[in-house]
């Protein structure tokens, strides 16, 4: 049998579990478990057009429980989902009664995989799943079709010994990764600084509310603190951390130790001095390359201050400069807010085989780097199936 089945939703109590199903003989193998609650009964042969509600009975005996039947294809290969109740032991009936119906039980993602024509479709729906603004789910379907076609034109320039071109082309589409991350896992934004520079207060209006504990006393913050947010439909990742100085409390310099090591991933470091000189940033032997240099609190000073440059002075206490900051945040990482006009991985796993296929290539390996490319336009093997 070829017959797979996996559950896309977490195995939680009191929560809605959906079953995806897919196989050559799934339906008519479910079909009979199934008792149509209004309407048509549900025949074998042929996957309702609609969505259906019914019993599933797969407990002799039982009434069974009430789902939802969704058809998704009929042709080539039927594909439909059951959404019904979770819980742990219905969830352990459930897949019993799978597996001794003759299907195998894959893991999710696989599953979403297998069921598009090629991977690179499968990341394009994997993708829009995870994607939090319309601008998002506009950037990964286009981005999709022209990663598409450039795939396929270093495909073709590698197999001609033009391994330069797509060396080129490559690169620049998974240098594009750096702008389209912030569709789904979001640019990551370090505040750094000195204690009582207002890191957390910073934090707080960026994202309108109370998230990081704000106080007068130094240390306060010992870990950091991650929220997300949207600017200008792009997903940032804001993370607040200790402030930095010496410290004899070991929960405290173990946050300044965190920090310091989350600097080095971050996408944009904020480094935070206060306006009056109070308390500097003080960088030591770390050298960021992306960074722009706050200066907090300057409603306090009495005289005028301008900004220039990657310097911008802020209030976060009387919202002065925020929505500029928030502008500079995305400018920094958007090139100006612009996205490139060329194809960009929309992904972390295309833009690690990009970078892949480009290593294999410089070093000669012309056949790893085609192996590379191909695999993301032929046809996704079958799905990996859980162990257990």
């Amino acid at each position: 049998m070829n017959n797979w089945v996996a559950l896309l939703t977490p195995p939680l109590p009191g929560a809605v579990a959906v079953w995806a199903i897919r196989g050559p003989d799934s339906w008519n193998i479910i079909a009979p478990s199934l008792k149509a609650l209004r309407g048509s009964e549900l025949n074998m042969g042929f996957i309702p057009t609609h969505a259906r509600l019914a019993r599933w009975n797969i407990v002799t005996g039982s009434s069974g429980d009430e789902v939802l039947v969704v058809p998704r294809a009929n042709q080539p290969v039927p594909w439909f989902e059951i959404h019904g109740h979770s819980g742990p032991e219905l969830l352990r009936w459930q897949s019993h009664w799978f597996l001794t119906h003759g299907f195998r039980i894959a893991t999710p993602e696989s599953f979403c995989f297998w069921v598009e024509k090629d991977r690179l479709e499968g990341e394009t729906v994997n993708c829009l799943s995870k994607a939090l603004t319309r601008r998002g789910v506009n950037g990964i379907q286009s981005q999709s079709i022209l990663c598409r076609s450039t795939l396929a034109q270093c495909s073709d320039w590698l197999e001609k010994g033009m391994w330069q071109q797509a060396m080129k082309s490559m690169n620049e589409m998974a240098n594009g990764y750096r702008q389209t991350k912030a569709w789904t896992s979001g640019w990551k934004v370090v505040l750094c600084g000195p204690p009582n520079v207002g890191k957390s207060t910073l934090l707080n209006a960026l994202l309108g509310t109370a998230r990081s504990l704000v106080s007068s006393v130094p240390g306060t913050t010992r870990d950091a603190v991650h929220a997300l947010t949207i600017l200008d439909g792009w997903v940032v990742e804001l993370i607040d951390m200790a402030g930095w100085r010496q410290s004899e409390d070991p929960l405290e310099s173990a946050g300044i130790k965190l920090g310091k090591e989350l600097t080095k991933s971050a996408d944009l470091v904020l480094l935070l001095s206060d306006s009056a000189g109070k308390h500097l940033f003080i960088q030591e032997t770390t050298d960021w390359a992306n960074t722009l240099q706050i200066y907090t609190k300057c409603d306090l000073l009495k005289s005028h201050v301008s900004n220039t440059g990657t310097i911008l002075h802020v209030s976060a206490h009387k919202e002065i400069g925020i929505e500029e900051l928030g502008k500079r945040i995305v400018d920094n990482l958007t090139d100006n807010g612009n996205l490139r006009s060329g194809p960009a991985a929309f992904s972390f796993s295309l833009k690690e085989s990009l970078l892949r296929a480009v290593q294999a290539a410089g070093s000669g390996k012309i056949d790893d780097a085609s192996e590379c490319v191909r695999q993301w336009l032929e046809p996704v093997p079958q799905p990996t199936e859980v162990e257990g």
